[in-house]
């Protein structure tokens, strides 16, 4: 990924600063500049990777940058057209897989323009892009000791939702979230009030899925990609239509389960302010280091977490199952939801494809396949892998769900995907167009 400098020419002396990134993916779709193809990084300034070696346990401020995909690997390659570039795809899978293995650290020097079809932003914020031109990226040497694996380690904190879930069995380190039952009600009870549901929500290219009973919620997720963006979400003029603003708005306890760190099951906790307040706490995949998890906006409600069961109400639960894979990526790193009311279940599995439950190490993630689902969130948005050891449906009415979008390169979902759903006896629910957020109920 290293860049020469005198590939990137500049005008004139503008504003200069420097980032620490690691690469998010090299196949983004830009949130701005005309939503072409980007390379994205995740990133911190200068002062914070320093403060991210010594500590940083108040956290950091993240950055999202997006390079411009074609001009960036034609200049990284020595190619002289943008198209030629095409050609080199799979060498560039295979960078992109090296790097989101190794998390390696890159500086990246970038310079302030008025216009360009590269920018960054804060993360968890709701400001604008600011536009840049690159003057060099280099690796940062993997000999430094000082280097952040990826960020701090989630520290042992207390969790500071005040769900009677966690009340019964405060939650006060790592270790109390571990192979523990819970509850979700006031101490010693059992919450009777309305029945819990599920809904999926159409969300384009991302994943999010919420849990509750009216009052009380657990979100499966809380991510976005294209066609919603975060240029339209947070545009003022033209609201969208947004049912999970709605059907959180009501909930008087909130928690977040990240499925594992990509961002795309991330952006709208980064994008919305008041979806960040109303989450209590945010239940991440234990031993996961990742940047995002290490933002001054969310560390401190960042907790490891390993496989548990959460008693929602009667004969309702929530089997949150740590999985445990073969090959260590960051789909497989992760944290796989079934969600179980009066014996029918809904398989909520993150980008964790079928094919790999057999040869996981968690038992619990083997016997996934034993079991038959009243709905689905197909894997990774539907992907030609996610065609493959398809679940058993539960009925004839048992639903796959696809959330997928209009990426340009994915191109989910895939139409082996769609037929082996179908094969399986799955009605599909399908709407990648889909420009607004809409809920599906599934259970």
């Amino acid at each position: 990924m290293a860049a020469d400098s005198s590939k990137f020419r500049r005008r004139r002396r503008r504003e200069e600063k420097a980032f620490f990134c690691q690469v998010e993916t090299y196949f983004g779709t830009k949130e701005y500049a005309r939503h072409g193809r980007c390379v994205r990084l995740i990133g911190i300034d200068e002062s914070d990777f320093h403060s991210l070696i010594n500590d940083g346990k108040d956290g950091v401020t993240t950055y999202v940058i997006d390079l411009d995909f074609w001009r960036y690997f034609r200049q990284q390659l020595g190619l002289t057209r943008w198209w030629e570039v095409m050609g080199q795809l799979a060498k560039i899978k295979d960078l992109e897989t090296q790097y989101l293995r190794s998390r390696q650290w890159f500086r990246v020097d970038i310079e302030v323009r008025k216009s360009s079809a590269d920018y960054y932003y804060p993360t968890f914020s709701m400001d604008g892009p600011t536009y840049i031109d690159i003057i060099r990226v280099e690796p940062v040497s993997a000999d430094d000791a000082r280097l952040p694996s990826g960020g701090i380690q989630l520290q042992a904190r207390p969790c500071t939702s005040k769900m009677g879930a966690f009340v019964s069995q405060p939650l006060t380190s790592v270790k109390a979230f571990t192979g523990t039952r819970y509850q979700h009600g006031s101490a010693g009870t059992v919450n009777r009030s309305a029945p819990y549901t599920f809904h999926a929500f159409h969300v384009g290219q991302g994943m999010c899925s919420l849990i509750d009973n009216g009052r009380k919620g657990w979100l499966l997720d809380a991510g976005a990609g294209k066609p919603v963006t975060r240029k339209r979400y947070l545009d003022k003029s033209n609201i969208m239509s947004n049912d999970l603003t709605a059907k959180v708005q009501p909930l008087t306890d909130l928690v977040m389960v990240a499925s594992h760190t990509d961002y795309d099951h991330w952006k709208l906790l980064a994008w919305d302010a008041g979806l960040r307040k109303k989450v209590s706490a945010i239940l991440v995949p234990a031993g996961v280091s990742h940047l995002l998890f290490k933002d001054k906006e969310v560390i401190s409600k960042c907790v490891d977490t390993s496989s548990t069961t959460v008693t929602l109400a009667a004969n309702t639960s929530l089997e949150l199952i740590r999985a445990n894979p073969s090959t260590l990526d960051s789909n497989g790193n992760c944290i796989v939801a079934v969600f179980v009311r009066d014996g029918q279940r809904v398989l909520a599995p993150g980008d964790y494809v079928y094919s790999r439950f057999a040869s996981d190490s968690s038992p619990r993630i083997k016997d996934l396949h034993k079991q038959r689902y009243k709905a689905v969130i197909v894997p990774h948005h539907g992907d030609k892998e996610s065609a493959n050891n398809v679940v058993t449906a539960h009925s004839p009415n048992a639903h796959a769900f696809f959330s997928a979008g209009t990426h340009g390169h994915y191109k989910h979902p895939t139409e082996e995907s769609r037929d082996e759903h179908k094969a399986a006896k799955f009605v599909e629910l399908c709407d990648e167009t889909m420009d607004e957020i809409k809920a599906v109920l599934l259970l």
